[in-house]
């Protein structure tokens, strides 16, 4: 050192050496022979807060131009409670370096420093000084976005929040902005911050539903059924027509076993807002308490109501009438299976349920009639008619001629198709149901559809040689996937099942009926750790589509208001344990 007096290495390996009261004075001598940030920061650690702020003020005027002086200096503020000073240093700062180059990006950077170190207060200064560098008003509200999920990519949250709170005093009245700092404050906040930031964003949102609904979910997730409904009350104020407002307060009184409360809310929402989902939430409430009569009055009048549909729909799909109008054939169905239940406990015979029902017969008939005219396109309507004549009325032949008209109206689909498959196997005509499957599959070759449903009607003997076929044709849809996963199973093959049955739901984590063979695979060959994975692995992917899950998902025993009553994880039981594998065995 007395060779090399401005050498900084030497200096720092000298300072290691000694012990904290010879290392001050040796920094103290370091920085008169060398000017270097790193020996100023370090000698200023070492001194108690008035010296080490004097050594900092010395280390600035040394280097006017360098930040991470003017960052310990607002660290060391902090540390000692001196909030205000914080503030100040930081915007001296900014202003100090604004034409030294100082990137707004570097600051930001300095800022995740600040947090990581446990500087909060400095961070946040930081953000609300630099934040707005060298933008133009049009760049700034996409910029802070962007800004903000790198930080939290950074894993670096109280950045983002405070980017978040900058821009929301500058956009305030900017929806997606209330929005994203919310999702922030939910994902890695506190059910207190959420509260809080969902109450400003109201006041300058008021007509922005979603942060109503959000606001009152968060009070009804803490316990706080009344907190929820003053909300709701005040959501009503903002926007007294909205039909997802009306919703969340009936959701919220049905949950709560308030019946009456949903009812009367319903009613008036029919009478003010009167949108077809309102009238059709009010049926659903009906069912759910049992009052079948009333279930269908409301239907009947909603669909005289609503007239014919004028809401397209997916082939298949369903409109929101359409809906109505399946609700009331299903609600007819339901009652005309009871009485026929009823006849036979007294002691009637097949014919003699047939022969007295002729006239409820001829009624549902026209009911379904006037339901696949206004909803023509919506196969769910012909198939729920179909299913009427087959497991009703008993009329094979109806039902037959009702998917005929089906396909005549929408063009000959897959799924009616495989209906009419199913149909000629339930009522034992297995050569016309093979027919029938030789036939789609002509005209559908590549329907994952009618592939699976080849596979689960092949022969034990010859599944492998189907499956083979289907792959070959459909590699890429979950339902072949999973119906060769259990040929593999059946074959007690189960490394390969557990490997196709992954990649099923890797194709299409929405099918539910994936998860379920899963679970059902794991429930029975894996074990307790297999068995929750798959469970967590469910609850990510939120499936909600498959036969099997919407049998369960969508079944009126369970559907509410506020939708099905079940967890996620119970549907996923109960689908597993409807799980068929007798097609797979070998005779």
């Amino acid at each position: 050192l007395e060779i090399i007096p401005n050498s900084v290495r030497l200096w720092q390996e000298a300072v290691e050496l000694e012990s904290a009261d010879d290392a001050k004075i040796m920094l103290s001598r370091a920085v008169e022979c060398v000017n270097n940030v790193d020996l100023w920061l370090a000698l200023a650690k070492l001194e108690v807060y008035k010296k080490a702020k004097a050594v900092l003020n010395r280390a600035r005027q040394a280097n006017p131009t360098e930040p991470m002086i003017w960052i310990a200096a607002a660290q060391l503020e902090e540390a000692n409670q001196n909030f205000t000073s914080v503030e100040s240093i930081v915007a001296k700062a900014v202003k100090t370096m604004a034409g030294n180059q100082v990137a707004r990006e570097q600051w930001l950077g300095y800022a995740e420093g600040a947090e990581k170190a446990g500087h909060l207060v400095t961070c946040k200064q930081i953000v609300a000084a630099s934040v707005a560098l060298d933008l133009e008003d049009s760049e700034k509200k996409h910029t802070w976005i962007a800004d903000a999920e790198k930080c939290l990519a950074h894993e670096c949250v109280e950045t983002a929040r405070a980017i978040y709170a900058h821009a929301l005093k500058e956009f305030a009245h900017k929806k997606g902005l209330w929005l994203r700092a919310a999702h922030l404050e939910k994902q890695y906040g506190n059910p207190q911050k959420l509260d809080e930031l969902l109450k400003e964003a109201v006041k300058y949102c008021p007509q922005a539903e979603i942060l109503w609904l959000m606001a009152a979910k968060e009070s009804w997730n803490m316990g706080d059924v009344a907190k929820a409904r003053n909300i709701l009350g005040e959501a009503f104020k903002a926007n007294p027509n909205s039909e997802a407002v009306w919703l969340a307060a009936v959701k919220l009184e049905s949950e709560n076993k308030e019946t009456e409360r949903a009812r009367l809310l319903l009613q008036k929402a029919r009478e003010q807002a009167g949108t077809t989902r309102i009238w059709m939430k009010s049926a659903k409430l009906e069912r759910q308490l049992g009052e079948s009569t009333k279930e269908r009055e409301i239907l009947e009048e909603a669909i005289i109501k609503f007239g014919a549909t004028d809401e397209k729909a997916n082939i298949e799909g369903l409109s929101t009438v359409a809906k109505l109008w399946l609700m009331l054939l299903q609600s007819e169905r339901r009652r005309l299976i009871n009485e026929q239940k009823q006849d036979k406990s007294k002691g009637a015979t097949p014919q003699d349920i047939i022969a007295n029902n002729k006239a409820r017969f001829d009624q549902i008939r026209h009911t379904y009639t006037k339901a696949y005219k206004s909803c023509g396109q919506s196969l769910h309507v012909w198939l729920e008619a179909a299913g009427i004549e087959e497991n009703v009325c008993k009329d094979i032949v109806k039902a037959r001629a009702i998917i005929e008209k089906a396909k005549l109206r929408n063009g000959s689909q897959p799924l009616l198709w495989l209906h009419s498959i199913r149909m000629e196997h339930r009522s034992g005509n297995e050569q016309l149901a093979k027919m029938h499957l030789c036939k789609a599959l002509q005209e559908f070759p590549s329907s994952g559809l009618l592939w699976a449903e080849a596979i689960e009607m092949e022969p034990a003997a010859t599944k492998k040689a189907k499956s083979v076929q289907a792959i070959k044709r459909c590699d890429k849809d979950a339902r072949v996937i999973c119906a060769v996963a259990k040929l593999f199973w059946a074959e007690r093959k189960f490394d390969k099942t557990r490997s196709w049955f992954g990649r099923a739901v890797a194709l299409d984590s929405d099918l539910g009926d994936a998860w379920a063979n899963l679970y059902r695979f794991e429930v029975q060959h894996g074990d307790e750790e297999k068995q929750q994975k798959v469970i967590a692995s469910t609850l990510e992917a939120e499936p909600h589509h498959g036969e099997l899950w919407c049998s369960v998902s969508k079944d009126p025993e369970y559907c509410t208001v506020g939708g099905c009553s079940l967890s996620p994880t119970e549907i996923l039981k109960k689908v597993a344990q409807k799980v068929d594998m007798s097609t797979y065995a070998m005779q």
